[in-house]
């Protein structure tokens, strides 16, 4: 809106007999300007913000799906190496009690020296393996512990 007075509303000129002289007429004037587009340009701008929200939610739900594929890829490998874990251990047991044999026999001098040592390399090659899936299911298990934010423990004994 806009407004606009001159000079001559507050001071008219005279003429010689006293009366005012009007030279612009009216004396005052008042306009309002509403833009042609006023109405449209609200319009596209919700348009443009529901796009927005739109585009905001659908990326939301693909970062959603991405975390959720890499939880569940990370807890299958969690799953595969726990497996492998009580296999070998179950192994290494086996080994162990071998080499145990193994030791009691060499003593006894059933078996030889060579025989023993195959015994002691096996139980150690198994003692060694142990180790390589105990590191990896416990680095599997950290990093899945780090993407969901909890102990596996938790959410595996609250299902």
């Amino acid at each position: 809106a806009q407004g606009n007075l001159n000079e001559f509303s507050f001071n008219p000129p005279t003429q010689t007999n006293g009366q005012p002289v009007s030279l612009y007429y009216p004396r005052y004037n008042v306009g309002v300007s509403i833009p042609f587009d006023m109405f449209s340009s609200k319009g596209n701008d919700i348009k443009i913000a529901r796009q927005n929200l739109g585009i905001a939610q659908a990326q939301k739900n693909e970062r959603f799906r991405e975390i959720k594929a890499e939880v569940l890829s990370r807890y299958e490998d969690y799953l595969l190496f726990k497996q492998q874990l009580e296999f070998q251990s179950q192994v290494v047991q086996d080994a162990e009690s071998i080499y145990q044999q193994a030791e009691k026999d060499f003593a006894d001098g059933i078996i030889k020296q060579e025989d023993y040592n195959r015994s002691f390399k096996g139980r150690s090659e198994e003692k060694v393996r142990l180790a390589e899936i105990m590191h990896s299911y416990n680095i599997s298990k950290i990093e899945l512990e780090k993407l969901i934010g909890v102990p596996v423990e938790t959410v595996i004994n609250n299902q």
